[in-house]
């Protein structure tokens, strides 16, 4: 049908040689983030229409075989619209999917987060609310324990209202120990986050330029370990730039990747930058 929607996944060896691709569909889905289970497969997440419930789309799980093989798709969620951007493997062998959500009685949408154990049995959830809106776009495991999640929080009047960062920080049972927002007048998008070699979180995404003209520089952000800003600055162009994903190597240099269209080859151009260990 015409809500059919259709993706492909694709395994390769260290070389990039291609094992097996795999076909899958859903009504209405899109996907945003895997990780490897420990059986060898995988976990596969998005939001997609549930079957039951098609009036908004649900929170969806796709787990794989080792073989790229569908073992089962389950929906998430409640009556409103329910959505995952991550999964992770979490160090007790279990795994915690993070997005957003509008349901449960809420009238913004807020940051929701999943701990699935090593059955993939639901141990538990959590949605948080700012009062304005909040969604997580990303979520790591801390070496302190617990997890940090990342993503976008509304901000200003509902006249007008623009994206800002947001960290939040929750223990292993993803109960709250604090929430920080990072923002000014202009928008601004988190999509990554990693923690430091030094304890820290470094959050990656992208900003709306001084000038005016809507377009937006790759914006990097460095927090402490409670959520008290370090630095903050940008890269960029004339253009629009973006970062989706971020290392940090053992000489404590970060390498960022994500998109540019200020340089390379015109339209939009992958684009790896590599800082030292102090960008800014």
């Amino acid at each position: 049908t015409e809500r059919d929607a259709r993706f492909r996944l694709i395994r390769t060896d260290e070389f990039g040689e291609v094992l097996w691709s795999r076909e899958f569909k859903v009504l209405a889905g899109i996907w945003n983030s895997l990780c490897r289970t420990t059986d060898n497969g995988f976990l596969i997440v998005g939001h997609a229409a549930n079957p039951e419930n098609l009036d908004n789309p649900d929170a969806v799980v796709l787990r794989v075989s080792a073989e790229g093989d569908s073992l089962w798709t389950r929906y998430l969620g409640g009556d409103g619209m329910d959505a995952f951007s991550d999964v992770i493997t979490t160090s007790d062998g279990g795994y915690l999917l993070a997005g957003y959500s509008d349901s449960f009685e809420r009238e913004d949408f807020g940051g929701y987060m999943v701990k699935l154990n090593g059955n993939f049995e639901e141990q538990w959830s959590r949605c948080f609310d700012n009062g304005s809106g909040n969604s997580f776009n990303t979520v790591i495991e801390a070496s302190r324990g617990g997890f940090a999640l990342t993503g976008t929080v509304w901000s200003g009047e509902h006249d007008h209202q623009i994206f800002d960062y947001q960290l939040v920080r929750t223990d292993s049972e993803g109960e709250l120990m604090w929430n920080q927002s990072f923002g000014t007048e202009k928008a601004e998008c988190c999509l990554s986050v990693i923690e430091t070699n030094d304890q820290c979180f470094l959050l990656a995404g992208y900003n709306e330029m001084a000038n005016g003209n809507g377009s937006f520089d790759i914006h990097l952000l460095k927090s402490d370990n409670r959520g008290r800003m370090v630095w903050s600055g940008s890269y960029g162009g004339e253009g629009d730039e973006q970062c989706y994903s971020l290392i940090q190597l053992e000489n404590g240099c970060f390498v960022l990747a994500g998109v540019t269209d200020s340089y390379g080859e015109g339209g939009k151009d992958m684009w790896l930058v590599k800082t030292g260990p102090d960008p800014m």
